[in-house]
C-alpha cells in the first residue's frame, strides 16, 4: 500500500485539505478523496505521481494547467479550487464527482436516447465555452473516463491534462501524438501533415456518442489497427446496432465522424445549433437507462444557449412499486353494500325456482341406468365410430421462450434472425424441446448455444457476452497491494483488487506496480460467458 498508506491522513495547503481515501490513479497522478477543513466540504485532490515529480516540465505543466483551467467558470467543466507544492508533493484541488460516464456503461445497461441527447447538448455547451475563453483550445482526449457526472446525471468535462491552447502552446508535454487511441482523430495520428483544432474533439465527442448509443465504439483492435480504421474504415451506421435511435441523432453522430475535418461541424458552437431542436423536445422525465430501470431525472428542458446553469436535477430514489389494492377493499362500507347486494340477489333466485319433484327425478335414474351404451351394444364385429371432433386437428403446445443478451445484439433462433433488439430482449412462443440459439456481435463475434424449452413452463434464459475477473495482488507477507492491471498486454482503469468485466474467450491478466516485479508469468484464463473467475498475484518488492 505504500504510497497510498503514507498520504491517507496527510494534510496540504497550510493544514487547509485533509486526503481521507484514494479515488484512482491515470499515467501521470492520482486521484484521492479529501476534505476541505476550513469549509467543511468534500474535495477531490489530485496529486503528480512520485516519479514525474522529478520531471521539471511535467512539474511545470501541472501547475501552469490547474492555474489556466482554474480560469474557466461553466457548470459543465470540472472546478479548480486550489493548487500549490507541500513537502515534494504537487497537487490540486477539485470539486468531488461521484462516478465517471465509464460506470454508466460499464454497467452493460442501454442508456437512454433522452440521455444522451442531454449529455451531448452539455458537453457541447462545455466546448464552445473553453473554445472562446482559450484560443486554439484543444482538449485531445475526451472519453467516457474524462466525462464525469455529479449527483444528478450531468455530465461534467475533466482532465485537461492533454489541453493545448494560447495559454497551453509553451507547455505541450514533448511528443507529437498524444490522446487515446479508440477516440482520436484521423489528424492526430498525423501531427506533421494536419493542423490541428477544435475539430479533433469534436471527432472525440462524436466516437463517444457513438459508443453511448451502441454500445460500443466503432473501432477497436490492435494499436495499428486502430490507427488504420480512423484513417481508412467507415463506420458502420449507429442506427445498425440501435434501432430506436432517431435519425437527427444518427445524422449529427455520423457528421461529428467524418474522416476529413471540414466535413465535420466547424465550431463546438455550431453543434450546439444542430443540438438545440432536439434537446427543445426532450421531456421532463428523462429515464437515465431506456428499459427496466426504476431510476428517473425530473428536470425543466435545459437551456439550449447555455446562458444560465441547467436547472437542478433530482434523482428519484429506487422504491418497490407498491400495487394499489382495489378501491372496495380500501372502503370497508362498500364490502358491506357488495355483502347484501349478493344476498338479495341470491334470495329472488332462490324464490323464483321451480319445486322439484324428487319422484320423477328417481323415475329418471332408474330409466337412464337400463338404456345401453352405444358403443358397447354394437354387434362384435368390426364397426367404424365417427367422433364429433375426427377432423379437428389438435393445437400444438406452446411454451415461452425469453432471451436476454448482455449487451445486446443479434438474435437468432433455429437459424431465424430475429434482428437486434434494442434493450437486448426477446420474447416468444415456441414449441417445447431442444432449440438452437446465437448470437451476433459487431464486437464481440459470433457465439452458439442449445438450450431446451419445458412444455408450459417455458424457459428464460440470459447470455452474457462478458465475463468478470477479479484480481488480487499481495506482498510476499500476504498483504494487499494495488498495482495496475494490464489485460491482454494493454492497462486497464482498474488496480488491484479490481473486477474486469471482459469478452468470451481466453484472455492474459498481469499486474504491474512501480518498484515491484511479479513472481511468476502472466496467468491465462478463460471465459465463457457470465463466469466470474479470481486471479491472484504476488509482488515481490525491487531493492
Amino acid at each position: 500500500m505504500g504510497r497510498e498508506k503514507e498520504l491517507i491522513g496527510r494534510q496540504l495547503g497550510d493544514g487547509r485539505f485533509e486526503i481521507l481515501a484514494l479515488l484512482g490513479q491515470g499515467a501521470f497522478a492520482e486521484v484521492y478523496r479529501g476534505r476541505q477543513i476550513n469549509l467543511n466540504r468534500d474535495v477531490a485532490i489530485k496529486i503528480l505521481h512520485e516519479r514525474d515529480a522529478q520531471d521539471d516540465h511535467l512539474v511545470k505543466r501541472f501547475h501552469h494547467e490547474a492555474s489556466a483551467i482554474a480560469q474557466f467558470d461553466h457548470p459543465h467543466i470540472v472546478k479548480i479550487f486550489d493548487h500549490g507544492e507541500d513537502d515534494g508533493l504537487n497537487y490540486y484541488v477539485m470539486n468531488l464527482l461521484p462516478k465517471t460516464l465509464r460506470s454508466l456503461l460499464a454497467s452493460r445497461q442501454i442508456l437512454s436516447i433522452e440521455f444522451i441527447i442531454r449529455m451531448a447538448h452539455q458537453l457541447a455547451g462545455a466546448l464552445d465555452y473553453a473554445q472562446r475563453t482559450v484560443k486554439n483550445f484543444l482538449h485531445r482526449d475526451i472519453k467516457p473516463e474524462n466525462v464525469m457526472l455529479d449527483r444528478d446525471h450531468n455530465a461534467i468535462l475533466s482532465d485537461f491534462g492533454l489541453v493545448r491552447g494560447e495559454q497551453f502552446s509553451q507547455m505541450t508535454m514533448r511528443g507529437a501524438m498524444m490522446g487515446t487511441p479508440v477516440y482520436m482523430a484521423p489528424e492526430l495520428w498525423q501531427p506533421e501533415t494536419t493542423a490541428l483544432d477544435g475539430r479533433v474533439d469534436l471527432y472525440a465527442l462524436g466516437i463517444l456518442l457513438y459508443e453511448c448509443a451502441a454500445g460500443a465504439p466503432p473501432f477497436r483492435g490492435e494499436f495499428m489497427q486502430v490507427r488504420q480504421h480512423h484513417l481508412d474504415t467507415l463506420p458502420a451506421p449507429p442506427r445498425k446496432y440501435r434501432t430506436d435511435l432517431p435519425p437527427e441523432v444518427e445524422k449529427i453522430i455520423l457528421r461529428l465522424i467524418k474522416k476529413r475535418p471540414e466535413e465535420r461541424y466547424s465550431s463546438a458552437a455550431e453543434l450546439l445549433q444542430a443540438l438545440s431542436p432536439l434537446v427543445k423536445t426532450l421531456p421532463d422525465r428523462i429515464f437515465i437507462h431506456s428499459v427496466f430501470e426504476t431510476v428517473t431525472i425530473v428536470s425543466p428542458h435545459p437551456d439550449a444557449e447555455q446562458k444560465t446553469p441547467p436547472a437542478t436535477v433530482i434523482l428519484s430514489e429506487r422504491k418497490p412499486v407498491r400495487k394499489q389494492r382495489p378501491v372496495i377493499l380500501r372502503r370497508p362500507a362498500l364490502w358491506l353494500a357488495a355483502i347484501l347486494f349478493v344476498g338479495v340477489i341470491a334470495a329472488l333466485w332462490q324464490f323464483r325456482q321451480p319445486a322439484i319433484n324428487t319422484a320423477s327425478l328417481q323415475n329418471d335414474i332408474a330409466t337412464e341406468k337400463k338404456l345401453p351404451s352405444p358403443v358397447s351394444s354394437l354387434p362384435p364385429k368390426e364397426n367404424a365410430v365417427k367422433m364429433p371432433n375426427e377432423n379437428v386437428a389438435a393445437k400444438p403446445q406452446q411454451a415461452p421462450l425469453r432471451i436476454f443478451a448482455i449487451p445486446a445484439c443479434e438474435i437468432l433462433v433455429d437459424g431465424k434472425s430475429f434482428g437486434f433488439p434494442s434493450n437486448g430482449r426477446l420474447a416468444l412462443e415456441t414449441s417445447p424441446g431442444r432449440h438452437e440459439l446465437a448470437f451476433r456481435h459487431p464486437i464481440y463475434g459470433f457465439v452458439q448455444r442449445s438450450v431446451e424449452v419445458k412444455e408450459r413452463i417455458g424457459l428464460n434464459y440470459t447470455f452474457k457476452w462478458l465475463g468478470k475477473i477479479n484480481v488480487i495482488a499481495s506482498s510476499e507477507d500476504g498483504k494487499p497491494i494495488p498495482a495496475a492491471i494490464f489485460l491482454d498486454g494493454k492497462p486497464t482503469p482498474e488496480k488491484t483488487p479490481g473486477n474486469l468485466d471482459v469478452p468470451i474467450g481466453e484472455h492474459e491478466i498481469r499486474v504491474n506496480k512501480f518498484e515491484y516485479e511479479m513472481i511468476g508469468p502472466a496467468k491465462t484464463v478463460k471465459i465463457a460467458g457470465g463466469d466470474q473467475i479470481s486471479v491472484s498475484f504476488v509482488l515481490r518488492r525491487l531493492n
